[in-house]
């Protein structure tokens, strides 16, 4: 998700066409982990979270050595330090456990202040990228067809 809104971004800046519409499924948009959820969800998300003996605060056990040396708060790197001015529609799902909730939020917040159909929709009790237990989960189903509608909503005319 992170790098879809990244790979947006850069489109955008560079003139070139832009995606239809772009779906984002708990994405990780702040490198820096810098939002409250990677505190807060520390304890509740089994992906990232205390069962990966991960440290709170310090890139939430993520790993961030693809970005070397560069400095984690680059918008090309996380979005949520970049604009979204001109993006075409999101949509952004996250579950309310996961340590990257907070990035979801704030894309959401960005993208709405300017302008963009920006839909965000936080699953109770789901842990980052649920949607890939489809078959297991009320939840996981229920986003499924958000997302297929998504998409229905979106394709060329």
């Amino acid at each position: 998700g992170g790098l879809a809104l990244a790979l947006t971004a850069f489109l955008r800046d560079a003139g070139r066409e832009l995606p239809r519409a772009v779906i984002c499924m708990s994405p990780w948009a702040d490198l820096a982990c810098e939002g409250d959820s990677y505190t807060y969800n520390y304890k509740n998300d089994p992906s990232f979270g205390v069962q990966t003996r991960s440290v709170p605060g310090k890139s939430g056990g993520l790993i961030t050595d693809y970005a070397g040396n560069s400095d984690l708060r680059d918008k090309h790197l996380s979005p949520v330090y970049g604009d979204f001015d001109g993006f075409p529609p999101l949509l952004l799902q996250a579950g309310s456990y996961e340590m990257l909730l907070s990035d979801s939020r704030m894309v959401y917040e960005k993208a709405a202040e300017a302008g963009v159909d920006a839909t965000l929709t936080v699953y109770r009790g789901m842990f980052h990228d649920f949607q890939l237990y489809g078959g297991y989960f009320k939840e996981s189903k229920a986003a499924w067809k958000e997302i297929e509608a998504f998409l229905t909503q979106h394709q060329p005319g």
